[in-house]
Parts: structure tokens; C-alpha cells; sequence
């Protein structure tokens, strides 16, 4: 067990990894030079409240395609379970920031801030391990091609919602939290 859990988290650390070097770095460029409000304003806007819708609906669809496909080998059993329980972790997540990390970078900081954006950072390891079961579950959100248009639209919500919250993940870890962190202290060998 030991092994496998090694494997899942150089997985999950190698898929942030790709997709922040991707396409997520050119979309969040634009923050890089951002003061933490409107990185703040801009997270809970983007990814927080589109979270709220996508779910929801990725959950209804979900539904409707286990009981109109009930039997179907192809089917993604489980997937309305597994996009429920995403949406019950993410929202503890989000509130967590809303309430207590969010007003504490938006009032500078304090001494004690690393200790919930350490938290933060591990629920964000959580996330991305939710992500990589969605993805293998869905065969990476990829329909199978007798699949009806709702199969089809889950599976397209659900790509998005990937990517989304593979941004999100990799802003405020790489530019929101950063900013408060203190840097790595190297310690140089003697000569």
C-alpha cells in the first residue's frame, strides 16, 4: 500500500506539474504582478463561484446518465457519488478560504499564516487525487462513441471543470500563497 500511495502522489505532483508548465501558465501570467485583493477578487469570482455552478449540474447530469444507462458495460459507475463527494470536499475547502484564509492575506498577513496555507496546499493534494480518480473513471472525461449527447455533455463539463480546477489549484498555490511564504532558506556547505 505504501508503494501505490507513492505513485499516486508523484502522479498527482507530475499532472500539476505538466499542466502548470501547459497552457494554465500562459492564463495565469497576467496575475503574476497582481496585489493578493485582486488575486483574492479574481479566485473567488473565476474558479469559487464557477465551481458552484459546475458541480451542481455535473452531478445532475451524472444521475441522469446512470439511470438512462443502467447496465450499459461503459457506464461510469459511481461518477454522481464520486462528483458529489468532489463538491462536498471543494466547499469545505472554498468556505475554509472564504472565512479565515482570504481575510487574513487581504489584511497582509500575520506570523501564523503559513499554518492554513499549509492546509490549504494539502487540500490541494486531496483535490488533485479526487481529480485523477474522475479522470480514471471517466476514461480522462473521454465519452465512448455511441454515447448520447448527455453523456456527451457530462463528460465535456467535466473536462472543464479538470482544467479549472487545475488553474485554480496552481494560482493561488504559485502566486497567491507564495506571496506569503518565506522564502526557502539555503544553507551553503563550507568550502
Amino acid at each position: 500500500m505504501h508503494i501505490e500511495f507513492i505513485f499516486i502522489k508523484v502522479g498527482m505532483m507530475t499532472r500539476l506539474l505538466n499542466h502548470s508548465t501547459g497552457l494554465n501558465q500562459h492564463r495565469n501570467t497576467q496575475w503574476t504582478a497582481a496585489a493578493p485583493a485582486m488575486l483574492i477578487d479574481h479566485v473567488l469570482s473565476r474558479y469559487h463561484a464557477v465551481h458552484r455552478a459546475q458541480l451542481p449540474e455535473l452531478i445532475s447530469l451524472a444521475r441522469q446518465v446512470e439511470v438512462v444507462h443502467n447496465g450499459d458495460p461503459s457506464l461510469p459507475v459511481g461518477l454522481a457519488a464520486l462528483l458529489q463527494t468532489i463538491f462536498k470536499e471543494l466547499q469545505l475547502h472554498m468556505e475554509k478560504e472564504e472565512v479565515i484564509l482570504f481575510p487574513m492575506l487581504q489584511a497582509g498577513g500575520t506570523p501564523f499564516v503559513c499554518h492554513p496555507i499549509a492546509m490549504m496546499r494539502s487540500e490541494h493534494e486531496e483535490h488533485l487525487a479526487s481529480l485523477d480518480k474522475l479522470a480514471a473513471l471517466t476514461h480522462n472525461a473521454t465519452p465512448d462513441p455511441t454515447a448520447c449527447k448527455t453523456w456527451r455533455k457530462l463528460y465535456s463539463g467535466i473536462a472543464q471543470f479538470n482544467d479549472d480546477l487545475l488553474d485554480h489549484i496552481d494560482l493561488e498555490n504559485t502566486l497567491l500563497f507564495s506571496q506569503f511564504e518565506a522564502p526557502q532558506q539555503t544553507h551553503a556547505l563550507p568550502q
